[in-house]
Protein backbone atom coordinates (compact mmCIF):
# COMPACT_ATOMS: atom_id res chain seq x y z
CA UNK A 1 0.00 0.00 0.00
CA UNK A 2 2.80 2.43 0.91
CA UNK A 3 6.01 1.98 -1.04
CA UNK A 4 8.34 3.94 1.25
CA UNK A 5 9.42 1.69 4.14
CA UNK A 6 10.23 4.55 6.52
CA UNK A 7 6.85 6.15 5.94
CA UNK A 8 5.05 2.81 6.31
CA UNK A 9 6.67 1.92 9.62
CA UNK A 10 6.38 5.46 10.93
CA UNK A 11 2.65 5.45 10.20
CA UNK A 12 2.38 2.01 11.80
CA UNK A 13 4.08 3.25 14.97
CA UNK A 14 1.82 6.32 15.15
CA UNK A 15 -1.33 4.25 14.64
CA UNK A 16 -0.25 1.70 17.26
CA UNK A 17 0.55 4.46 19.76
CA UNK A 18 -2.83 6.11 19.15
CA UNK A 19 -4.57 2.74 19.41
CA UNK A 20 -2.89 2.00 22.74
CA UNK A 21 -3.86 5.44 24.05
CA UNK A 22 -7.49 4.95 22.98
CA UNK A 23 -7.54 1.48 24.58
CA UNK A 24 -6.11 2.97 27.78
CA UNK A 25 -8.78 5.70 27.78
CA UNK A 26 -11.50 3.10 27.13
CA UNK A 27 -10.42 1.21 30.25
CA UNK A 28 -10.54 4.23 32.54
CA UNK A 29 -13.62 5.09 34.62
CA UNK A 30 -15.88 7.28 32.50
CA UNK A 31 -19.45 7.29 31.15
CA UNK A 32 -20.31 4.19 29.10
CA UNK A 33 -20.75 6.12 25.84
CA UNK A 34 -17.27 7.60 26.20
CA UNK A 35 -15.78 4.17 26.84
CA UNK A 36 -17.51 2.73 23.78
CA UNK A 37 -16.24 5.63 21.66
CA UNK A 38 -12.64 5.15 22.75
CA UNK A 39 -12.96 1.38 22.28
CA UNK A 40 -14.20 1.89 18.73
CA UNK A 41 -11.35 4.30 18.03
CA UNK A 42 -8.84 1.74 19.31
CA UNK A 43 -10.33 -1.03 17.16
CA UNK A 44 -10.43 1.16 14.06
CA UNK A 45 -6.81 2.26 14.45
CA UNK A 46 -5.72 -1.34 14.92
CA UNK A 47 -7.62 -2.23 11.74
CA UNK A 48 -5.73 0.57 9.97
CA UNK A 49 -2.46 -0.96 11.16
CA UNK A 50 -3.55 -4.23 9.55
CA UNK A 51 -4.14 -2.35 6.30
CA UNK A 52 -0.70 -0.69 6.31
CA UNK A 53 1.61 -3.55 7.28
CA UNK A 54 2.31 -5.96 4.41
CA UNK A 55 1.46 -9.57 5.12
CA UNK A 56 -1.13 -8.74 7.78
CA UNK A 57 -4.02 -8.15 5.43
CA UNK A 58 -7.20 -9.72 6.68
CA UNK A 59 -10.58 -10.12 5.06
CA UNK A 60 -12.26 -6.86 4.09
CA UNK A 61 -15.78 -7.64 5.35
CA UNK A 62 -14.98 -7.43 9.10
CA UNK A 63 -13.19 -4.12 8.55
CA UNK A 64 -16.12 -2.74 6.55
CA UNK A 65 -18.55 -3.82 9.26
CA UNK A 66 -16.37 -2.32 12.01
CA UNK A 67 -16.02 1.03 10.26
CA UNK A 68 -19.73 1.05 9.39
CA UNK A 69 -20.71 0.34 13.00
CA UNK A 70 -18.33 3.03 14.25
CA UNK A 71 -19.68 5.56 11.75
CA UNK A 72 -23.21 4.76 12.89
CA UNK A 73 -22.22 5.13 16.56
CA UNK A 74 -20.38 8.43 16.11
CA UNK A 75 -23.19 9.78 13.93
CA UNK A 76 -25.72 9.00 16.65
CA UNK A 77 -23.47 10.57 19.27
CA UNK A 78 -23.12 13.71 17.18
CA UNK A 79 -26.86 14.32 16.92
CA UNK A 80 -27.84 13.04 20.39
CA UNK A 81 -29.03 15.62 22.87
CA UNK A 82 -27.23 15.47 26.18
CA UNK A 83 -27.18 17.93 29.05
CA UNK A 84 -24.06 19.82 30.07
CA UNK A 85 -21.69 17.83 32.33
CA UNK A 86 -21.83 18.39 36.06
CA UNK A 87 -20.15 21.61 37.05
CA UNK A 88 -20.74 23.27 33.69
CA UNK A 89 -23.72 25.56 33.60
CA UNK A 90 -25.40 26.99 30.56
CA UNK A 91 -24.98 30.75 30.27
CA UNK A 92 -27.86 32.80 31.60
CA UNK A 93 -30.30 34.04 29.00
CA UNK A 94 -29.93 37.69 28.22
CA UNK A 95 -31.83 40.20 26.18
CA UNK A 96 -30.91 40.20 22.50
CA UNK A 97 -29.27 43.41 21.37
CA UNK A 98 -29.81 44.78 17.89
CA UNK A 99 -32.61 42.43 16.83
CA UNK A 100 -36.31 42.92 16.49
CA UNK A 101 -38.41 40.83 18.80
CA UNK A 102 -39.42 37.51 17.24
CA UNK A 103 -36.80 37.38 14.48
CA UNK A 104 -33.92 34.95 14.28
CA UNK A 105 -30.62 35.60 12.55
CA UNK A 106 -30.99 32.54 10.32
CA UNK A 107 -34.49 33.46 9.20
CA UNK A 108 -33.48 37.05 8.57
CA UNK A 109 -30.56 36.11 6.31
CA UNK A 110 -32.65 33.69 4.27
CA UNK A 111 -35.60 35.98 3.51
CA UNK A 112 -35.84 38.66 0.90
CA UNK A 113 -37.16 42.10 1.54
Amino acid sequence: MIGNEVLRWGLTALLLAASLYAAFRAGRPSPPATRVGFGLHAAMMFAMVLMVVPGLHGPALPQILLFGLAAWWFGLRAVAWRPAPAGMHAPAARRAVGRRAGTAAVARCCTTR
